[in-house]
């Protein structure tokens, strides 16, 4: 089975032919094989980190945040070739729309894999040694609180896909990755009805998570109810 290191080294048809092997059955058993065949090659390292705005986020507002490589030293191949990215958050606290490739070219080399409380993506072909900005997620925040933009470690045992790795334009191995993750924090709704602060429904459509659907529920419900209070008692004096 191959893994990402084996498909930085493959070209056109096989590539594409080999990508859901790439990113959903990683091969640990690859892997250890070919950091043997190394021998005593030299592995570069790289830096990733996400960037996330520091200032509460209000509610249903969207707002971007990257994730991008800020160092990349090379080690025995000067340049690297292909990387994956996963990067965990609370989808009770926040919701994404959509997830754009920047320092990825063709866009054709790219790919989303993302799942909800997951964005993870891939991108292959490269033979660089350019950094920056790699993604650019938008999102918004759907419940008050702080939410992790936590980078899953390659192979992490608590991985959706297969982490985040970064390899070699030799295939022989991943890079020594130094992951940096930030937070998002999103302030309490300013609106109420009947008494309860609102959380609107996220642009995407979304529904919130079922703790804010209640509460939700209960201030539709004292409107109502307050309607009809005022409706009785102007029936009451008419009588």
């Amino acid at each position: 089975m191959l893994g990402l290191r084996d498909f930085a080294m493959t070209s056109g048809a096989s590539r594409r032919c080999a990508l859901v092997i790439v990113v959903v059955n990683a091969s640990v058993a690859s892997n250890f094989a070919l950091r043997g065949a190394a021998g005593a090659t030299s592995v570069g390292s790289a830096t990733l980190v996400v960037m996330a705005p520091a200032q509460l986020q209000a509610a249903s507002v969207p707002f971007t945040f990257t994730i991008g490589m800020s160092s990349f030293t090379p080690g025995s191949s000067p340049i690297w070739a292909a990387y994956q990215v996963e990067m965990a958050y609370d989808p009770d606290i926040i919701s994404v729309s959509s997830d754009v490739p920047a320092l990825c070219q063709p866009l054709a080399n790219w790919g989303p894999l993302s799942a909800v409380g997951t964005v993870a993506d891939y991108c292959y072909g490269q033979d660089t040694t350019a950094t920056g900005i790699l993604e650019t997620v938008t999102a918004q925040c759907v419940a008050p609180g702080t939410t992790a933009l936590h980078l899953v470690p390659y192979l992490d045992p608590d991985r959706l896909f297969a982490g985040t790795e970064v390899v070699d334009h030799s295939g022989l191995g991943e890079l020594d990755l130094t992951l940096q993750d930030s937070f998002v924090t999103c302030a309490p709704a300013p609106a109420s009805v009947g008494g309860i602060a609102q959380y609107g429904e996220p642009a995407s459509g979304r529904p919130g998570s079922a703790r804010w659907l209640l509460p939700r529920a209960l201030g539709v419900g004292a409107l109502i109810a307050g309607a009809a209070a005022v409706f009785a008692r102007r029936l009451r004096r008419q009588s």
